[in-house]
């Protein structure tokens, strides 16, 4: 740890002061961890992983470049997140839609920047890595979506026989990766929240399996026959820790606040650079400036003596004093219902004219298996019969199995109807009742039950 706060100040910069459950911490008073812990769990869960692979199939010639660019990759791979996490996404989204910010291209220009301002860890580098290297961990940080192309290797990193490897830190395939296994164990064990995916299920996932040649030209990570439920509870675990606690009621009202305050800080909160001063949005644009924001900018607001900024500390001092928004109602939409927060609080509005517009607000989430909505990670799953060393198949999960083993095909969209905490309850039974006349119009997977 102390090699790297010294050769990666960026990493000890971010991971320190941004928190993985962002504004969970609001609802959930157990959780204590920071990206700092998370990123060394995900570093040493990468490292089992490459090396039970170089065990088990030693034919793979996996090399000590290859392990230390893995590794690297697992530890710098977050280093993109914004302030509160994911809720700085959210942020983004609203605030400027068309710059289509992920932060995991924030971390590889992180990544370059640490390579290009700090001789002395290049330096160090350089004696194991070369150039390619570095663009392997890049890529391995932010994969393409699609790895070929026109029949074209789309990498420059590794080639089509050292493939697998990209499937360790951030899957694009299945989305089985060491990512999503940190924060499952993690979040699950630091809120007490039971769900399938645990050490034992990672013990097995990396005992059975196996890199593999598939039908698309170029190998991946496939998984023996008899792990098919410990996979599936890994996408499973996933979407049960959303709707229990990532989108649980009151960490979508404070994240809500919370993007609404930034989103009313930013004309006027500024981060200096030597190159000049960034509002919130325009942050991303200079990594000098990006590298400032963290969970600090709460505080940082509240305490501003800046007039322009009382507006947004009033949101978050309500926040803070739990004054927060308050869920009416709760309902799902079918995947293929694309009603948007608009025009949902518009046919509630027009379904009782005496409600005040500033009384309703609808928050959309999205809750699914890893992937989107429509599109199920498990069908890019493949298996392989590890009762039979002589079977070199790959193949699919089968029909029956999917359709035995998994409840939901599809995600779905969680709508919330909120109002102000002040709000009086003549009013909070209109939206109410408006709000149930509007999902039995619109056929919703539930009709909502009152909350308040």
């Amino acid at each position: 740890m102390e090699a790297i706060k010294k050769f990666f100040p960026q990493f000890i910069q971010k991971t320190t002061l941004i928190h993985p459950l962002q504004d969970h911490n609001y609802d959930i008073e157990t959780h204590s961890s920071n990206n700092d812990t998370m990123e060394i769990t995900v570093y040493h869960l990468a490292r089992a992983h490459v090396n039970a692979l170089a065990e088990r199939q030693p034919e793979l010639g996996i090399n000590s470049s290859d392990k230390l660019c893995v590794c690297i990759a697992a530890l710098l791979h977050d280093l993109g997140h914004g302030p509160l996490s994911h809720t700085f996404e959210i942020f983004m989204k609203q605030a400027n839609p068309e710059a289509r910010w992920k932060h995991e291209e924030c971390s590889t220009k992180i990544f370059r920047y640490m390579l290009a301002h700090n001789q002395e860890l290049k330096n160090i580098l350089n004696k194991y890595l070369n150039e390619i290297d570095y663009v392997f961990i890049a890529e391995m940080i932010n994969p393409p979506k699609e790895f070929i192309i026109n029949g074209e290797w789309q990498l420059q990193g590794r080639d089509k026989n050292k493939s697998f490897l990209y499937d360790i830190v951030s899957n694009k395939h299945d989305c089985i990766d060491v990512d999503k296994f940190d924060y499952l164990m993690r979040d699950s064990k630091s809120t007490k929240i039971n769900i399938p995916f645990c050490k034992t299920a990672l013990a097995r996932i990396q005992i059975y399996m196996e890199a593999r040649d598939f039908d698309f030209g170029y190998s991946r990570i496939v998984y023996g026959r008899k792990i098919r439920d410990n996979i599936n509870g890994v996408m499973f675990s996933r979407e049960d820790l959303h709707t229990k606690l990532y989108q649980h009621k009151t960490v979508v009202a404070c994240e809500t606040m919370i993007v609404d305050a930034w989103l009313k800080a930013t004309p006027y909160f500024k981060v200096l650079t030597e190159q000049g001063e960034y509002d919130l949005v325009h942050a991303i644009e200079n990594i000098e400036a990006f590298l400032q924001l963290n969970d600090l900018l709460l505080e940082q607001i509240l305490q501003s003596k800046d007039p322009y900024l009382k507006e947004s500390q009033a949101i978050l001092q309500k926040v803070e004093n739990r004054h927060t928004l308050r869920l009416i109602g709760q309902t799902f939409l079918f995947s293929n219902c694309k009603k948007t927060t608009t025009e949902i609080k518009n046919e509630i509005l027009k379904l009782d004219n005496t409600i005040h517009p500033n009384s309703v607000i609808v928050v959309i989430r999205e809750i699914h298996r890893g992937k989107s909505i429509e599109d199920d990670p498990i069908t890019e799953v493949r298996i392989f019969n590890e009762a039979n060393p002589t079977d070199n198949e790959t193949n699919q999960l089968s029909y029956y199995w999917k359709e035995t083993n998994i409840a939901s095909k599809t995600g779905k969209r969680n709508v919330y109807v909120y109002v102000p905490y002040e709000t009086s309850l003549i009013e909070k039974e209109k939206i109410f009742v408006a709000f149930e006349k509007l999902c039995r119009k619109i056929n919703c997977c539930e009709l909502p039950v009152k909350v308040c």
